[in-house]
This record gives C-alpha cells, sequence and structure tokens, in this order.
C-alpha cells in the first residue's frame, strides 16, 4: 500500500470529511455515504472520523449569546495581544456574554444575529495528535513569539524565515 503525498493526501482526506459531515449533518440529502478511503493510514482514519462526529456534533448543538461581535471586532484593536486583565475585564462589562451553563459538550457559539462566534470542540483530537502538534510546534516556540510581539515593520513570514 502507498500513502499518497502530502497534497494529495491533504486534498483527499479534505474531500471525505466534506463528504462526511454532510451526510451525517444533513441526513436525507442526495449524497449517500462516502466510501471510506482504504488507502489511508489506520490513525489518520480513526482520526478523520474522531473529527467530523464532533464538528456534527457541533453543529447540532447551537448556543445563542447576545454578544454583538461586529461592535466587538471593531472595538478591538489590531493585533490585541490579549493579556491585559483590566482591558479584558472592561470587554467582559461591555460584551458581558449571556450564555446560560457550562459547556461540557461541542457546540457552536452565535452572536446577535446568528453569527458563528465560535467552534468549542472538545475532543475533536485524539490524544496522539495533539502530542503530535505540539512536538512540531515546541521549535517554533521562540519565533512564534517573537512574530506575536513584533514592531510594526516586521511580518511573521519574515521573523519565522529569518535567522
Amino acid at each position: 500500500m502507498s500513502i499518497p503525498t502530502n497534497s494529495r493526501l491533504s486534498d483527499q482526506v479534505s474531500a471525505y470529511m466534506r463528504s462526511r459531515f454532510s451526510f451525517l449533518a444533513f441526513p436525507g440529502s442526495a449524497t449517500g455515504t462516502p466510501p471510506i478511503p482504504l488507502d489511508l493510514p489506520v490513525d489518520l482514519s480513526i482520526g478523520m472520523h474522531q473529527m467530523v462526529f464532533t464538528l456534527v456534533a457541533a453543529y447540532n448543538n447551537p448556543v445563542q449569546s447576545s454578544v454583538d461581535l461586529v461592535r466587538l471586532a471593531e472595538s478591538l484593536a489590531p493585533m490585541e495581544p490579549g493579556n491585559n486583565g483590566e482591558r479584558e475585564d472592561m470587554f467582559i462589562r461591555k460584551f458581558s456574554p449571556t450564555m446560560c451553563g457550562l459547556l461540557d459538550e461541542p457546540a457552536v457559539i452565535l452572536g446577535e444575529g446568528g453569527i458563528v462566534a465560535l467552534w468549542y470542540l472538545p475532543g475533536a483530537l485524539a490524544r496522539p495528535t495533539q502530542k503530535n502538534i505540539m512536538q512540531a510546534l515546541c521549535p517554533l516556540y521562540g519565533r512564534l513569539t517573537a512574530s506575536i510581539w513584533a514592531t510594526h515593520g516586521a511580518t511573521t513570514h519574515s521573523i519565522l524565515t529569518s535567522n
């Protein structure tokens, strides 16, 4: 069995996940059950299904909040660092969410007007996948941190590609 190249593999995985999501989220649609790609590694296949099932569960669990996302976005400064406690408290007072209860299952959080604010996807990535992502990101920590705190003239790309 030969594993497809990265580009072809990404295309194959995303196409399957889109069709599987559509099949599960919109039962009775014209599409039938998408065939499972058998040329993928088992751990990738399991991870794909775990992600799709989590996305469908979130899609079927919309949670309304009263946050006006347009006003919130207009209030944020470009490159808002998000580590100023006083500023965060001000935003919580000004744009206090009115969601009831604690989220403990996948959900789509909606702002005013039904605009998607965020997807809450606990368990979407299997532990081994999370571990692999963290191991891949660890060597980039210093450069990513520098890119976030870069001066106005520098871009993330220029910082990540510099020596």
